[in-house]
Protein backbone atom coordinates (compact mmCIF):
# COMPACT_ATOMS: atom_id res chain seq x y z
CA UNK A 1 0.00 0.00 0.00
CA UNK A 2 1.04 3.77 -0.98
CA UNK A 3 1.88 5.83 2.10
CA UNK A 4 3.41 8.66 3.05
CA UNK A 5 4.09 10.57 6.29
CA UNK A 6 2.73 13.94 6.72
CA UNK A 7 5.24 16.55 7.19
CA UNK A 8 4.98 18.96 10.06
CA UNK A 9 4.72 22.79 8.97
CA UNK A 10 7.54 25.12 10.91
CA UNK A 11 7.78 28.73 10.74
CA UNK A 12 10.66 30.05 9.10
CA UNK A 13 12.24 33.32 10.33
CA UNK A 14 12.84 33.96 6.60
CA UNK A 15 10.02 33.56 5.25
CA UNK A 16 9.80 30.47 3.70
CA UNK A 17 7.52 28.27 1.83
CA UNK A 18 5.65 27.32 5.10
CA UNK A 19 2.50 28.02 7.10
CA UNK A 20 3.18 30.28 10.56
CA UNK A 21 3.52 28.57 13.66
CA UNK A 22 0.84 30.59 14.85
CA UNK A 23 -1.50 28.46 12.07
CA UNK A 24 0.74 24.92 13.86
CA UNK A 25 -1.00 25.92 17.26
CA UNK A 26 -4.43 26.26 16.44
CA UNK A 27 -7.32 23.94 15.87
CA UNK A 28 -8.13 22.78 12.27
CA UNK A 29 -5.27 24.32 10.71
CA UNK A 30 -6.21 22.71 7.58
CA UNK A 31 -9.04 25.34 7.22
CA UNK A 32 -6.63 27.78 6.14
CA UNK A 33 -5.32 25.62 3.00
CA UNK A 34 -7.47 24.76 0.16
CA UNK A 35 -10.15 22.87 0.00
CA UNK A 36 -10.19 19.57 -2.08
CA UNK A 37 -13.10 19.21 -4.37
CA UNK A 38 -15.87 16.92 -3.77
CA UNK A 39 -16.15 13.44 -4.36
CA UNK A 40 -18.00 12.59 -7.54
CA UNK A 41 -21.80 11.46 -6.60
CA UNK A 42 -23.63 8.46 -7.56
CA UNK A 43 -24.37 9.32 -10.82
CA UNK A 44 -20.57 8.28 -11.59
CA UNK A 45 -21.79 4.39 -12.37
CA UNK A 46 -24.31 5.17 -15.06
CA UNK A 47 -21.71 7.28 -16.27
CA UNK A 48 -19.15 4.23 -16.54
CA UNK A 49 -21.89 2.08 -17.90
CA UNK A 50 -22.04 5.00 -20.60
CA UNK A 51 -18.56 4.29 -21.41
CA UNK A 52 -19.23 0.47 -22.23
CA UNK A 53 -22.43 1.68 -24.45
CA UNK A 54 -20.81 4.22 -26.55
CA UNK A 55 -17.79 2.07 -27.07
CA UNK A 56 -19.99 -1.06 -28.37
CA UNK A 57 -22.09 2.05 -30.02
CA UNK A 58 -18.42 3.11 -31.68
CA UNK A 59 -17.61 -0.59 -32.78
CA UNK A 60 -20.80 -0.86 -34.40
CA UNK A 61 -22.68 -3.93 -32.05
CA UNK A 62 -25.54 -1.49 -32.29
CA UNK A 63 -27.34 2.26 -31.82
CA UNK A 64 -29.21 1.85 -28.28
CA UNK A 65 -27.54 1.03 -25.22
CA UNK A 66 -29.02 -1.79 -23.27
CA UNK A 67 -30.91 0.13 -20.48
CA UNK A 68 -33.72 2.85 -21.06
CA UNK A 69 -31.24 5.60 -19.43
CA UNK A 70 -29.98 6.49 -22.67
CA UNK A 71 -31.06 6.62 -26.19
CA UNK A 72 -29.74 8.24 -29.25
CA UNK A 73 -32.16 10.95 -31.04
CA UNK A 74 -30.58 12.72 -33.95
CA UNK A 75 -27.09 11.93 -32.99
CA UNK A 76 -27.01 12.99 -29.82
CA UNK A 77 -27.00 10.49 -26.57
CA UNK A 78 -29.49 11.78 -23.62
CA UNK A 79 -28.69 10.03 -19.99
CA UNK A 80 -31.40 10.21 -17.69
CA UNK A 81 -29.56 11.86 -14.03
CA UNK A 82 -30.26 12.20 -10.63
CA UNK A 83 -29.42 15.89 -8.96
CA UNK A 84 -27.52 15.18 -5.50
CA UNK A 85 -27.61 17.11 -2.74
CA UNK A 86 -25.76 20.83 -3.41
CA UNK A 87 -25.42 20.34 -7.06
CA UNK A 88 -25.37 23.41 -9.41
CA UNK A 89 -26.15 23.33 -13.17
CA UNK A 90 -21.99 24.11 -13.29
CA UNK A 91 -20.83 21.47 -11.68
CA UNK A 92 -23.19 18.97 -12.80
CA UNK A 93 -21.80 20.01 -16.19
CA UNK A 94 -18.13 19.75 -14.93
CA UNK A 95 -19.21 15.86 -13.71
CA UNK A 96 -20.06 15.42 -17.49
CA UNK A 97 -17.82 17.47 -19.45
CA UNK A 98 -14.80 18.63 -17.29
CA UNK A 99 -15.89 22.29 -17.07
CA UNK A 100 -19.05 24.60 -16.33
CA UNK A 101 -19.52 25.42 -20.01
CA UNK A 102 -22.02 23.26 -21.11
CA UNK A 103 -24.26 24.67 -17.59
CA UNK A 104 -26.63 26.90 -19.49
CA UNK A 105 -27.78 23.69 -22.12
CA UNK A 106 -28.23 21.33 -19.69
CA UNK A 107 -30.36 23.86 -17.69
CA UNK A 108 -32.22 24.98 -21.09
CA UNK A 109 -32.96 20.84 -22.03
CA UNK A 110 -34.94 20.44 -18.72
CA UNK A 111 -36.58 23.87 -19.19
CA UNK A 112 -34.77 25.87 -16.72
CA UNK A 113 -33.23 28.70 -16.10
CA UNK A 114 -29.17 29.19 -15.30
CA UNK A 115 -30.25 31.01 -12.64
CA UNK A 116 -33.04 28.14 -10.75
CA UNK A 117 -30.76 25.58 -9.22
CA UNK A 118 -32.33 21.85 -9.57
CA UNK A 119 -33.84 20.48 -6.83
CA UNK A 120 -31.93 17.60 -4.85
CA UNK A 121 -33.54 14.25 -6.56
CA UNK A 122 -34.41 15.54 -9.77
CA UNK A 123 -34.32 14.00 -12.67
CA UNK A 124 -32.32 15.64 -15.58
CA UNK A 125 -31.73 14.61 -19.13
CA UNK A 126 -28.46 15.51 -20.23
CA UNK A 127 -27.90 15.54 -23.80
CA UNK A 128 -24.42 14.78 -25.13
CA UNK A 129 -23.64 15.74 -28.63
CA UNK A 130 -21.76 13.31 -30.96
CA UNK A 131 -18.65 15.56 -30.65
CA UNK A 132 -18.51 15.17 -27.21
CA UNK A 133 -18.67 11.34 -26.71
CA UNK A 134 -14.63 11.09 -26.63
CA UNK A 135 -14.42 13.18 -23.89
CA UNK A 136 -17.00 11.90 -21.62
CA UNK A 137 -16.04 8.61 -22.04
CA UNK A 138 -12.67 9.68 -20.90
CA UNK A 139 -13.79 11.61 -17.58
CA UNK A 140 -15.83 8.48 -17.07
CA UNK A 141 -12.72 5.89 -17.30
CA UNK A 142 -11.13 8.76 -15.13
CA UNK A 143 -13.42 8.70 -11.79
CA UNK A 144 -12.34 5.90 -10.48
CA UNK A 145 -9.10 7.26 -9.84
CA UNK A 146 -9.79 10.39 -8.80
CA UNK A 147 -12.47 9.16 -6.41
CA UNK A 148 -9.66 7.24 -4.76
CA UNK A 149 -6.82 10.31 -4.48
CA UNK A 150 -10.27 12.26 -2.79
CA UNK A 151 -10.72 9.40 -0.26
CA UNK A 152 -6.68 9.44 -0.12
CA UNK A 153 -6.50 12.99 0.39
CA UNK A 154 -8.83 13.10 2.85
CA UNK A 155 -7.11 10.22 4.67
CA UNK A 156 -3.62 12.10 4.87
CA UNK A 157 -2.25 9.46 2.26
CA UNK A 158 -1.13 12.60 0.06
CA UNK A 159 1.47 10.07 -1.82
CA UNK A 160 -1.60 8.32 -2.85
CA UNK A 161 -3.84 11.06 -4.10
CA UNK A 162 -0.89 12.41 -6.01
CA UNK A 163 -0.88 9.18 -7.83
CA UNK A 164 -4.48 8.85 -8.41
CA UNK A 165 -5.01 12.02 -9.62
CA UNK A 166 -2.12 12.07 -12.12
CA UNK A 167 -3.64 9.10 -13.40
CA UNK A 168 -6.86 10.46 -13.38
CA UNK A 169 -5.21 13.14 -15.78
CA UNK A 170 -3.82 10.56 -17.64
CA UNK A 171 -6.46 9.21 -19.07
CA UNK A 172 -8.35 12.53 -18.90
CA UNK A 173 -6.04 15.62 -19.48
CA UNK A 174 -9.02 18.08 -19.49
CA UNK A 175 -10.19 17.40 -16.17
CA UNK A 176 -9.73 20.36 -14.07
CA UNK A 177 -11.19 18.87 -10.33
CA UNK A 178 -8.29 16.20 -10.80
CA UNK A 179 -5.98 18.83 -11.64
CA UNK A 180 -6.72 21.06 -8.65
CA UNK A 181 -6.38 18.13 -6.21
CA UNK A 182 -3.38 17.23 -7.21
CA UNK A 183 -2.10 20.74 -6.63
CA UNK A 184 -3.36 20.20 -3.58
CA UNK A 185 -1.45 16.90 -2.58
CA UNK A 186 1.77 18.51 -3.53
CA UNK A 187 0.91 21.24 -1.27
CA UNK A 188 0.32 18.78 1.62
CA UNK A 189 3.35 17.18 0.28
CA UNK A 190 5.47 20.36 1.42
CA UNK A 191 6.02 20.80 -2.46
CA UNK A 192 4.27 23.70 -3.76
CA UNK A 193 7.21 24.82 -6.60
CA UNK A 194 5.43 21.53 -7.97
CA UNK A 195 2.30 22.56 -7.41
CA UNK A 196 2.26 26.00 -9.01
CA UNK A 197 1.84 25.15 -12.94
CA UNK A 198 -1.08 22.48 -12.15
CA UNK A 199 -2.87 25.12 -10.00
CA UNK A 200 -2.08 27.88 -12.03
CA UNK A 201 -3.87 25.78 -15.08
CA UNK A 202 -6.70 26.02 -12.91
CA UNK A 203 -6.43 29.45 -12.32
CA UNK A 204 -6.63 30.12 -15.90
CA UNK A 205 -9.54 27.66 -16.81
CA UNK A 206 -11.56 28.93 -14.05
CA UNK A 207 -11.10 32.68 -13.91
CA UNK A 208 -14.88 32.92 -11.51
CA UNK A 209 -13.26 30.24 -9.03
CA UNK A 210 -12.42 31.98 -5.48
CA UNK A 211 -10.60 28.45 -4.84
CA UNK A 212 -8.81 28.00 -7.44
CA UNK A 213 -7.51 31.66 -7.27
CA UNK A 214 -6.85 30.81 -3.44
CA UNK A 215 -4.85 27.83 -4.03
CA UNK A 216 -2.95 29.21 -6.41
CA UNK A 217 -2.02 32.13 -4.30
CA UNK A 218 -1.19 29.47 -0.64
CA UNK A 219 1.82 28.27 -3.59
CA UNK A 220 2.97 31.27 -3.74
CA UNK A 221 2.67 31.74 -0.09
CA UNK A 222 4.37 28.53 0.30
CA UNK A 223 7.57 29.82 -1.54
CA UNK A 224 7.80 33.14 0.35
CA UNK A 225 6.57 34.98 -2.97
CA UNK A 226 4.33 37.26 -0.97
CA UNK A 227 3.95 39.58 -4.13
CA UNK A 228 2.65 36.78 -6.15
CA UNK A 229 0.48 35.13 -3.37
CA UNK A 230 -1.24 39.17 -2.45
CA UNK A 231 -2.18 38.78 -6.26
CA UNK A 232 -3.91 36.19 -6.10
CA UNK A 233 -5.33 36.49 -2.70
CA UNK A 234 -6.34 40.04 -3.62
CA UNK A 235 -8.71 38.09 -6.59
CA UNK A 236 -9.84 35.62 -4.66
CA UNK A 237 -11.35 38.49 -2.35
CA UNK A 238 -13.04 39.82 -5.10
CA UNK A 239 -14.70 37.16 -6.05
CA UNK A 240 -15.97 36.94 -2.72
CA UNK A 241 -15.03 39.27 -0.11
CA UNK A 242 -15.96 37.29 2.50
CA UNK A 243 -13.70 34.57 2.11
CA UNK A 244 -12.34 34.32 5.96
CA UNK A 245 -8.95 32.42 4.45
CA UNK A 246 -7.89 34.57 2.03
CA UNK A 247 -8.45 37.60 4.29
CA UNK A 248 -6.32 36.45 6.92
CA UNK A 249 -3.74 35.14 4.35
CA UNK A 250 -3.55 38.38 2.77
CA UNK A 251 -2.86 40.06 6.02
CA UNK A 252 0.03 37.34 7.01
CA UNK A 253 1.62 38.07 3.31
CA UNK A 254 1.25 41.91 3.40
CA UNK A 255 3.10 41.68 7.46
CA UNK A 256 5.87 39.48 6.23
CA UNK A 257 6.60 41.76 2.90
CA UNK A 258 6.71 44.57 5.65
CA UNK A 259 3.74 46.28 4.03
CA UNK A 260 2.48 47.65 8.18
CA UNK A 261 0.00 49.90 7.21
CA UNK A 262 -1.58 47.50 4.63
CA UNK A 263 -1.50 44.96 6.70
CA UNK A 264 -2.99 46.74 9.37
CA UNK A 265 -5.72 47.83 7.01
CA UNK A 266 -5.92 43.65 5.89
CA UNK A 267 -5.80 42.77 9.73
CA UNK A 268 -8.90 45.00 10.67
CA UNK A 269 -10.60 44.13 7.77
CA UNK A 270 -10.47 40.43 9.25
CA UNK A 271 -11.88 41.23 12.12
CA UNK A 272 -14.90 42.94 10.88
CA UNK A 273 -15.43 39.83 9.30
CA UNK A 274 -14.81 37.31 12.44
CA UNK A 275 -14.29 38.98 15.76
CA UNK A 276 -14.53 35.56 18.25
CA UNK A 277 -12.44 33.00 16.74
CA UNK A 278 -9.24 32.02 17.80
CA UNK A 279 -8.00 33.06 14.49
CA UNK A 280 -9.43 36.39 15.54
CA UNK A 281 -7.39 36.40 18.45
CA UNK A 282 -4.34 36.40 16.53
CA UNK A 283 -5.14 38.22 14.09
CA UNK A 284 -5.61 41.15 17.52
CA UNK A 285 -1.85 39.93 18.41
CA UNK A 286 -0.56 40.73 14.67
CA UNK A 287 -2.01 43.90 14.92
CA UNK A 288 -0.58 44.58 18.68
CA UNK A 289 3.27 43.73 17.27
CA UNK A 290 2.80 46.22 14.38
CA UNK A 291 4.39 49.67 14.39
Amino acid sequence: MRTSARRKRTSSATGGPTLPAALRRLPSASYWLPQASRRLPRASRRLLALVLVLTLAAAGCGKKAPSTDYEDVEGDTWVDYTVAPSQSWASIAEDFFGDSGNAARIAADNGAELSEPPDPGQTLRIRIRHDELDQVRRLARAREPYNAGVAALAAGRYEEAREDFLEALRLAPEFVDARYNLGLSLLKLGRPDEAIEPLRQVAADRPMDKDAAYALASAWFHLGRYREAVEGLERALELDPGFLRAQYTLALALERMGEGARARQAWQRYLELDATSAWADEARQHLKTLP
